[in-house]
């Protein structure tokens, strides 16, 4: 009986040794298939670096590089001009410009778009602004500008500059050839004192009624 176990006991160990053996084989085979991947995948990234190198020096990837960058800009300013037509027909529904005035008005807004820090688009929208406000289409054309400069110099949204420079102008009867002066004034006391457009805003309130 014991020589029957002995025989069993060798028989096991026997194919305990024979499966670690094959575990053994599998798991360097595995290995070495990963050393064939990373193998591989090192001369996939090197043929690739090798092709871009090609059509960077033969001229090619400058030119892919070039037409991405003029689709890039073509589609931004698209999207510019979509935004300003936008803003504009908004105008002229505030405004109620009739077509000669919507185009001046339109002339104005892109003239200053370009000479100033100021979009066309955002000109459009201090114009609406203005138009809220009940001035005229001469009259925004006037103030527009001088307005654009109060906001600049004062780190001033639009929409607060012209409400501001609006309501001063009404508050104290100025006409709107006098802008330009009056924004230069508020800008100056604006940087030389704790006074900034809130509190002048409040202040205008009380004041101008007055006046």
């Amino acid at each position: 009986m014991a020589k029957q176990t002995r025989i069993v006991d060798v028989k096991v160990r026997s194919n305990v040794g024979g499966e670690m053996t094959k575990g053994t084989t599998a798991a360097t085979g595995l290995s070495g298939a990963l050393k064939g991947v990373a193998s591989s995948a090192n001369l996939a990234t090197g043929g690739i670096r090798a092709m871009t190198m090609a059509l960077i020096s033969s001229g090619i990837g400058a030119l892919v590089v070039a037409a991405g960058a003029l689709i890039a800009g073509i589609a931004g300013l698209i999207n510019k001009s979509r935004e300003f037509s936008k803003e504009m027909s908004n105008l002229k529904a505030v405004s109620g410009a009739t077509d000669e005035e919507f185009q001046a008005l339109k002339a104005n807004a892109i003239a200053l778009g370009s000479s100033t820090a100021f979009t066309a688009t955002q000109v459009a929208q201090l114009q609406t602004e203005f138009a809220k406000l009940g001035f005229t289409t001469n009259q925004i054309i006037a103030v527009s500008e001088a307005t654009l400069d109060l906001a600049a110099a004062t780190g001033t949204d639009l929409a607060e500059a012209a409400s501001v420079a609006g309501s001063t102008l009404k508050g104290f009867g100025m006409g709107v050839e006098e802008t330009g002066r009056m924004a230069d004034v508020m800008a100056k006391s604006f940087s030389s004192s704790a006074l900034d457009m809130e509190k002048f805003r409040e202040s205008m309130k009380l004041v101008a009624p007055r006046s």
